[in-house]
Order: structure tokens, then C-alpha cells, then sequence
């Protein structure tokens, strides 16, 4: 009987391992934020239009912090 226990816990450890990894590929094919914080991009366009977007709501935030 432990053993049929044991081999089930294996089998639902080893699918959610797959799931896990499987989700993890479709964020990184997506280019959204994965767990670790790290953004993947898909080109250095979307890189560089990221940055002045920081730049622009930094810009406007000073601006506003003035009137």
C-alpha cells in the first residue's frame, strides 16, 4: 500500500514540476514579468521604448512635483 502511496505522490510531484516549467516557457515567450523579476523583451526596440517610458513617467513626475 505504501508504495502505491509513493508512486502517486511521484507522479503528482513530477506533473506539477511540468507545469511549473511549462509556465514559466509560456512567460518568457510572452515577454511578461517573470517570478524572478527578470523582464524578457523581445527585441532591443521594446528594451529601449521600455527605458523612455521610465524616463518619460520620472519626467512627468518632477514636473508636476514643481507647479
Amino acid at each position: 500500500m505504501t508504495t502505491l502511496v509513493m508512486e502517486r505522490r511521484a507522479r503528482r510531484l513530477a506533473s506539477a514540476r511540468l507545469r511549473k516549467v511549462a509556465q514559466l516557457s509560456e512567460a518568457a515567450n510572452l515577454g511578461t514579468d517573470l517570478p524572478t523579476g527578470i523582464r524578457v523583451y523581445r527585441s532591443k526596440a521594446d528594451f529601449m521604448a521600455s527605458i523612455r517610458a521610465v524616463a518619460d513617467k520620472v519626467d512627468a513626475e518632477k514636473a508636476s512635483a514643481r507647479v
